[in-house]
């Protein structure tokens, strides 16, 4: 499986300090510094791929109108119709 490791620039030089093999992998596309890698296990199961997929998910629901719990953010909300939908 190919994968582009695009989330910042920051990410894109970690990868490149851990090991500097992987530089010449890197490209610059629309102003953006992108590493392409092939990965021999999948990202599933590790904490930073899960806060990522939250925080694109609790953005999406937030703009469908949802407030996220402040005690816990597991839980969101939205009133429709004088009516809570959870």
């Amino acid at each position: 499986m190919t994968v582009c490791c695009q989330n910042s620039l920051e990410s894109v030089v970690i990868m490149c300090k851990t090991n500097p093999k992987f530089e010449e992998y890197v490209k610059i596309e629309s102003g953006r510094m992108l590493l392409y890698v092939q990965l021999l296990i999948a990202l599933y199961g590790c904490v930073v791929s899960a806060l990522l997929w939250y925080q694109i998910f609790s953005v999406f629901l937030k703009e469908m109108g949802f407030k996220i719990n402040p005690y816990d953010s597991c839980i969101s909300r939205k009133i429709i119709n004088r009516k809570n939908a959870q």
